[in-house]
């Protein structure tokens, strides 16, 4: 069984192979019931989240998970979290969750479970967009947001100094002297917030206190070494080593600052309680870092032919790219190199 939000996907991705198949859920026995709040949850009762979406999306429901399991009544209630198998890094030392399991989840393992949470059905909702997601997943399982009083999440790695990236980071710092290392991730998931690297140069090469260094997924790093390249940033690039979620963890929780684009980066840098700057173009910073202390955001100040910043577009192509027949969004590549030089010194003075 699929969240409905990947289960939604698959079937428009594979509509010759795949249909649809549905089921009164209220007429199976011993179907878990959905739940709508942790109050009355009998002892015992084990209780499973679903929920897809990207590293950000994950990192961001650790509150709301830590927040559900204090406020259940019971300490033998168990929970349970049904994730992609690639993000059970994020919460494989989590003291909160009481069983990891895999999505696409099998019907019997949902079968096992008393209640459960599908948290795809937020992100069709029109209020989604008007609440931090920490708020809104808290709100979501039916648990007062003001009684959550940790809201900045945190990650908790294993780590081995036999790691092959801790031993990579250890000699470019040993070679660098153990200046700062600053992280620089231009790359997002969806183009709408891939920053464009040209704008990122003069940093590089103004700050040459900073050791710059690019660590994006290994499937990106054709890409990240073309845009060094061309670009002609002064960045060690790493990126071939990152194979998967923890390489990437590891390496954030290793360098002393980053500098993001709206993506993963600046999410797993506040879960380390790292300095970092976040570029934002579509989406308003704010909904996105105001739990997180150490992230200086910047955002795009914009107004075009289509649209002005923030859009609250997540997905897609920008419209105003499409006009001018451009790559990257407008809005991002309008966010000026004074702001930026701003922001950074200031976060290397601190």
């Amino acid at each position: 069984m699929a969240d409905n939000g990947s289960a939604s996907e698959l079937l428009e991705r594979h509509k010759d192979i795949l249909s649809t198949a549905s089921f009164d859920q209220n007429k199976v026995k011993r179907f878990p019931k959905p739940l709508e709040s942790p109050n009355g949850i009998p002892a015992g009762s084990r209780i499973v989240v679903l929920r897809a979406g990207g590293i950000g999306d994950h990192i961001m429901l650790i509150p709301a998970l830590a927040g559900l399991k204090e406020a259940l009544s019971d300490s033998d209630i168990e929970l349970w979290l049904a994730v992609q198998e690639d993000m059970f890094p994020i919460f494989e030392h989590q003291p909160f969750i009481n069983r990891l399991l895999p999505l696409p989840l099998p019907m019997d393992a949902l079968m096992e479970a008393d209640f459960f949470v599908d948290f795809s059905e937020p992100i069709q909702r029109s209020d989604f967009n008007t609440q931090h997601p920490i708020d809104y997943y808290i709100n979501f399982l039916g648990i007062k947001s003001s009684r959550v009083n940790r809201k900045a999440p945190r990650i908790y790695l294993n780590m081995s100094d036999k790691s092959r990236i801790v031993r990579l980071l250890n000699v470019i710092k040993k070679e660098n002297n153990h200046r700062p290392l600053i992280l620089i991730q231009w790359l997002a998931s969806v183009r709408i917030r891939t920053f464009p690297p040209e704008k990122l140069t003069f940093l590089t090469h103004r700050f040459k206190e900073a050791v710059f260094v690019a660590a994006h997924h290994h499937t990106q790093a054709l890409q990240s070494s073309s845009d060094i390249e061309k670009a002609r940033l002064r960045v060690i690039d790493v990126s071939h080593h990152i194979r998967n979620l923890t390489d990437f963890m590891t390496a954030v929780s290793m360098i002393d600052g980053v500098i993001s684009t709206d993506s993963a980066a600046y999410h797993v840098a506040a879960s380390f309680d790292k300095p970092s700057i976040a570029l934002f173009g579509s989406i308003p910073s704010n909904l996105r870092t105001c739990y997180y202390p150490k992230v200086r955001p910047i955002d795009a100040d914009y107004s075009g032919h289509t649209c002005c910043s923030p859009c609250d577009r997540h997905k897609g192509i920008c419209p105003e790219a499409q006009l001018f027949g451009t790559y990257y969004s407008p809005c991002l590549m309008s966010i000026s190199e004074s702001v930026m030089y701003e922001k950074f010194q200031k976060m290397m003075e601190d």
